[in-house]
């Protein structure tokens, strides 16, 4: 801890407290190993990275974020939060321009210290303040680099199963970092995973019906409501509860047919194994995501929509993948996506790294 100047708390969290910090000695070769220490011992973890990837090393004055996870007395005897445990692991893993940054792990007064890259907002923020003004170009930079992690941590076998606008960080050059990634586990062994997994109003249909073998889609389906969210201002699906939230889906989306979702349950059937929460909540044609955008006065490209719908798709199997999404007629300008950055950085030019704002 000797090795950083702490300067300010920025948030609070479930399990502890984040503060802004000024690195006043390095840690050895922080761009490629995560060092996590105990009382007895010190290990290090190899970091899988694309060179082109690779950040800067951190040097002498460096701000950067500490995120203290407390160890309560119970935590002492059974060990560190699991879900802190996963995100260490995973972000140990993973190196890329557009995810949170982990540049070591120690521990200091009975509590885990994560030093991570300093972001000054985050999406949310950024939605739900009305002096910010998004334009589609904003929207299409934002998406450009949201779709980038989730093709690499997929292309790593990595599920997030957290995505929302709460956790993309954006920096002060208005580049979105990937965080939080406690829920976040590893797929494609045909393993049995959670349903219990990403927050309620970005949860894929099958997850809400109990789905326990599922892979990267759906975490497209967060990033298609992420997008829906980005051109209204406002949440696309926000259910009150798990039924709720299947009937605004049903609403929005249309009714689940045998057509666009086969081996599907008929009304009045019993729930199978593969979907044990299986419940019809009615026929609902859906309503076009164009009108409801018309409707609200907000701005919104046919390509983007048609992407858009092609992401937040009911039946998971064919909803696009990381990859094919990055690929999309929407991104492949890339003069246009290095207009849609520098308009960005705009946004955030009054957003310096000593005026960070407060992380609700």
């Amino acid at each position: 801890m000797e090795r950083y100047e702490q300067l300010a708390k920025i948030g609070a969290g479930t399990f502890g407290d984040i503060f802004r910090a000024r690195c006043i000695t390095p840690p050895t070769n922080p761009a490629n190993t995560v060092t996590t220490s105990t009382s007895a011992s010190a290990s290090s973890v190899s970091v899988v990275a694309s060179p082109s990837f690779v950040r800067a090393p951190m040097t002498t004055n460096t701000i950067c974020a500490l995120k203290r996870i407390r160890v309560s007395k119970d935590s002492q005897r059974t060990g560190v939060d699991f879900t802190a445990l996963r995100e260490i692991k995973t972000l140990g893993e993973l190196d890329h321009v557009n995810i949170i940054k982990l540049w070591e792990c120690f521990t200091h007064q009975s509590a885990v210290v994560l030093v991570l890259e300093l972001c000054v907002t985050d999406v949310e923020q950024i939605i739900k303040d009305p002096s910010i003004t998004l334009t589609s170009s904003h929207i299409k930079s934002f998406m450009q680099m949201l779709m980038n992690a989730v093709q690499f941590m997929h292309s790593s076998w990595i599920l997030h199963r957290d995505l929302k606008p709460n956790n993309l960080l954006v920096d002060a050059n208005g580049v979105v970092k990937v965080t939080d990634f406690g829920l976040a586990r590893s797929f494609g062994n045909d393993g049995t995973l959670t349903s219990n997994s990403i927050t309620r109003w970005y949860r894929p249909l099958e997850l809400l019906f109990g789905a326990n073998k599922y892979g990267g889609a759906v975490d497209i389906w967060s990033c298609g409501c992420i997008f829906a969210e980005l051109i209204l201002r406002v949440p696309y699906l926000p259910g009150n509860s798990d039924l709720d939230q299947i009937e605004k889906i049903f609403q929005a989306r249309g009714s689940p047919t045998s057509e666009t979702w086969p081996n599907l349950p008929k009304p009045g059937d019993l729930p199978t194994d593969a979907l044990p929460n299986f419940m019809y909540a009615g026929d609902f044609p859906g309503t076009p995501f164009k009108d409801i955008a018309v409707q609200m006065k907000r701005p919104c490209e046919d390509v983007g929509v048609a992407l858009m719908d092609s992401m937040v798709c009911l039946f998971g199997v064919v909803v696009m993948c990381g990859c094919v999404v990055v690929g999309f007629v929407w991104f492949v300008c890339f003069v246009c996506f290095v207009c849609c950055v520098w308009a960005l950085n705009f946004v955030f030019l009054s957003l310096r790294v000593d005026e960070v704002r407060p992380i609700k």
